[in-house]
This record gives structure tokens, C-alpha cells and sequence, in this order.
């Protein structure tokens, strides 16, 4: 096992406050805890922020392949940032940028939605009013290591899901647009 802090380049909160006049419908995603679906980012309907604003806020950028994960109200979540996208998250998120020579992304990805993960979490969760999750309990967790080839075949798994996930929606909106067509 290692510490997540020691096969990560960093774990940081999203941005404190962020005007939501500067929110658009065009821009760069900035993600929040309502754009986590499954293992998978809404990039589609998230919110977008000025380039400039991004470049701004540079320290929580994350790039494909790297985690976000939620730290308030429904704490653990974690969801992948699709390969090929820039992004930035809202403070209620955790970002997390892999060293990608250390793991594989996917394989973490499953990792941390995993149950034991999961009620490792839930059992350093501050309760207050609501739920909450702090940095250093995250860089502390203690994730499993195989062998890189055991962690691709489980990355390989995940990748698979979500390419399939991918196509599933297709077809629901393709089977949705041909119903509304007949009705008409």
C-alpha cells in the first residue's frame, strides 16, 4: 500500500469563491458535486467559466485522467476528468492530479469507489451539520498497490465501462429523437 499523497502530484481544494456572474454557458467546465454521474464527469451540462478566470486559477486546474472528488454533503463521490479536457472545480470538490507513471488512473478511479474505500472515508467524515472531508484524511489514505500489470487490467475494465456508458446514452437520445419524430 501507499499513502495517496505519495502517487499523487497534488490533492487541493476547488476554488473558494467564484463569482456566479461569471458563470456562462461557454468557456472552460467548472465542475461541481451535481456534475459527478457514476464514475463519470457531466462536462455537457456543467457550467463554464472565462478562460481568463481559469488561467486565474491555475493551482485547481485538472486535466483527463485526473480525479475530483466530493468533500462536502455526499463526501466520496469521485468521478474521472475525461481525457482531452481542462477543467476547473468549485470549492466542495477535491482535485486530484495523478502522477500517471504511479497508477493507473482508471485503476484509482475504481479504487476509491470502492466500498472498503468508501467506508474508510465515511469513518473520518467530520459530522457537523453536514458531512465533511478533509485534505489531510485524503492524502493519508492508504490505497492498494498491484503490480502495474494487475492495475491496467483493472483500469482496462473501468475504460471499457465507460465506453460503453458512452454508447448507452447514444442510443437512449437516438431512440428518444425517433419516438418524438413518429409522434409528430
Amino acid at each position: 500500500t501507499k499513502k495517496l499523497e505519495e502517487i499523487t502530484s497534488f490533492i487541493k481544494k476547488g476554488i473558494f469563491d467564484m463569482p456566479s456572474k461569471l458563470y456562462s454557458e461557454s468557456g472552460v467546465p467548472f465542475l461541481r458535486i451535481s456534475d459527478i454521474n457514476g464514475m463519470s464527469i457531466n462536462i455537457q451540462d456543467s457550467i463554464k467559466i472565462p478562460k481568463w478566470k481559469h488561467d486565474e486559477e491555475y493551482k485547481t486546474k485538472l486535466f483527463g485522467g485526473d480525479l475530483i472528488l466530493s468533500k462536502v454533503g455526499t463526501t466520496g463521490q469521485v468521478a474521472i476528468v475525461p481525457e482531452g479536457k481542462e477543467v476547473n472545480i468549485s470549492q466542495n470538490l477535491v482535485g486530484i492530479s495523478l502522477n500517471k507513471q504511479s497508477v493507473d488512473c482508471y485503476y484509482l478511479l475504481v479504487v476509491l469507489n470502492s466500498k472498503s474505500l468508501n467506508l474508510c472515508i465515511e469513518r473520518h467524515v467530520t459530522k457537523s451539520v453536514q458531512g465533511k472531508l478533509t485534505l489531510d484524511i485524503l492524502r493519508d489514505l492508504k490505497i492498494p498497490m498491484f503490480i502495474p500489470e494487475i492495475q491496467s487490467c483493472i483500469g482496462d475494465i473501468a475504460r471499457e465501462i465507460e465506453i460503453l456508458k458512452k454508447g448507452s446514452e447514444t442510443l437512449t437520445k437516438s431512440s428518444k429523437l425517433l419516438v418524438e419524430s413518429v409522434i409528430e
